[in-house]
């Protein structure tokens, strides 16, 4: 199975409501599992990714105990393997959540929207008064924008 395919028994979006669904992907299909026992085999559903996903935002949760639920949810989806292009097969992709912890949260000094960037920008500064700002704009490529 090639990495950014989706298995025949996962579903696909959008969302009733028009939103990007999945969230974000994990392996399902062809997973390593422990039995009782102790032993493992293989085994395919998405009763095995949904939990993978679960523990490793645990994880973030506990390396981030201030962080909000929001913050926790963005970092999840801009750390994504299709963090700048989501589709409704994957959604915005494989999470990296060493990526995800270390991402600098500037919540608190300006909120940047929308995500993914389509055609503009939004900067809003939660206090810019004397405020300095300087930006570069890259793309995925690593490009810088005109």
């Amino acid at each position: 199975m090639n990495r950014k395919s989706k298995t025949d028994f996962s579903s696909v979006g959008p969302s009733a409501d028009g939103r990007i669904k999945p969230d974000v992907s994990a392996l399902g299909n062809n997973d390593v599992l422990f039995s009782t026992p102790g032993c493992c085999y293989q085994g395919s559903g998405t009763s095995f990714s949904c939990p993978l996903v679960a523990g490793l935002v645990a994880g973030l949760r506990q390396a981030l105990p201030q962080a909000s639920v929001k913050e926790i949810y963005q970092r999840v989806i801009n750390s994504a393997s299709q963090a700048t292009q989501p589709d409704n097969l994957l959604g915005y992709g494989i999470p990296n959540f060493t990526l995800a912890k270390d991402l600098f949260n500037f919540q608190d000094e300006f909120l940047l929207y929308p995500n993914p960037v389509k055609d503009v920008l939004r900067i809003i500064f939660k206090d810019p008064h004397d405020q300095v700002f300087t930006a570069m704009i890259f793309n995925s490529s690593g490009t810088k924008g005109v």
